[in-house]
């Protein structure tokens, strides 16, 4: 059953940081799942929120990615209500507030760091039957799946050259961008993988048909193992693909995953002398293009043989306080279906 939950400010501060809670809890158990978030609409807990990991590095830059990623989902799963939330109140009072009059089928929980701080309002949550739960018993992601295979980086890239390689030659497969991530992730899933599409809004802000990360993989235990990231080109369109390779290196991947992956579905015309430019626009993005100012690109852009004309690969090596991570982008000559 899906739940609405009211995150307690402290329980944000005291547990965002910690790279297994984001995995599992705010991303696992609230970002791709059904569950609903509630906030008063004066935008008090959302102050609450930053104004309690402002003064740790770490836990705000997993904060301003975490809430970047929820504010982006589809309308209903950010639940704002009108409450009284001035600053006469603490945010404890706000959040229970908040959680007692929320409009929601779902059912209601407080999560809270200590309960004890939730205390006076116990008789009350027990009538309304609200949940006042913590980081103890939060339905945990993080046991094995015994029903998914162990992950390794070069397995899901073997496996992904080999899905795309199928979608090319699937010639039903639609011709938008979803469409082919469906084909991807049903694929993917057929090979045992614990893939998960983010939920779809539509059209961002930006106009481009994408508003969210396109398809996570997790391992066997449920924790994020790599990204992939799609787009659909028609030329080398440098703003597009800026947006796209920033959204993968850094608004979505806070835990700083070692391989991730953009692919590319290239439709227009002269399909080698396109991905000739698409490497050098690659080639000449400082690492403040892509939202990695405090990144080395090292190596430049190491170009991988394929099977086939029409599939072309390259890496994209980084380096991070001494650590080497990398970008493997797949490109793909598709059928066009212009009228």
């Amino acid at each position: 059953m899906p739940s609405a939950l009211c995150l307690c400010p402290e329980f944000v501060s005291n547990n965002i940081q910690d790279p297994c809670a984001y995995a599992s809890i705010f991303i696992g158990n609230i970002i791709n799942t059904d569950c609903q978030i509630i906030i008063d609409s004066s935008g008090r807990l959302e102050y609450e929120y930053t104004n309690a990991v402002k003064d740790n590095e770490t836990a705000f830059e997993f904060y301003k990615a975490w809430w970047g990623v929820l504010s982006s989902t589809r309308d209903g799963k950010v639940l704002p209500v009108n409450v009284n939330a001035d600053g006469s109140k603490s945010y404890f009072d706000v959040v229970y507030d908040v959680i007692s009059v929320a409009n929601t089928t779902f059912n209601k929980s407080i999560v809270a760091h200590s309960n004890n701080d939730y205390g006076q309002y116990i008789s009350e949550l027990r009538r309304q039957r609200i949940d006042l739960i913590n980081l103890q018993n939060i339905p945990s992601y993080t046991l094995p799946n015994l029903n998914k295979k162990a992950v390794t980086f070069d397995g899901v890239d073997k496996d992904l050259e080999w899905v795309l390689h199928r979608l090319v030659r699937a010639h039903g497969v639609g011709n938008s961008e979803n469409e082919k991530n469906d084909f991807i992730r049903n694929m993917m899933l057929a090979k045992d993988y614990f893939i998960i599409d983010q939920t779809r809004e539509g059209d961002s802000a930006t106009g481009i048909d994408a508003g969210e990360i396109d398809l996570l993989i997790n391992d066997e235990y449920g924790y994020l193992f790599t990204i992939i990231e799609a787009l659909k080109l028609s030329s080398v369109e440098s703003n597009k693909i800026k947006f796209h390779y920033e959204k993968l290196l850094n608004n979505y991947n806070p835990l700083a995953i070692n391989r991730t992956f953009l692919v590319s579905y290239f439709d227009g015309d002269n399909f080698l002398s396109w991905w000739e430019k698409y490497k050098t626009l690659v080639e000449e993005l400082s690492p403040e293009d892509i939202g990695l100012p405090d990144s080395v690109i090292t190596n430049g852009v190491e170009e991988i043989a394929t099977k086939f004309i029409h599939m072309k690969k390259c890496v994209h090596h980084f380096l991070d306080n001494g650590r080497a991570f990398s970008c493997i982008h797949y490109a793909v000559k598709v059928a066009s279906r212009r009228k």
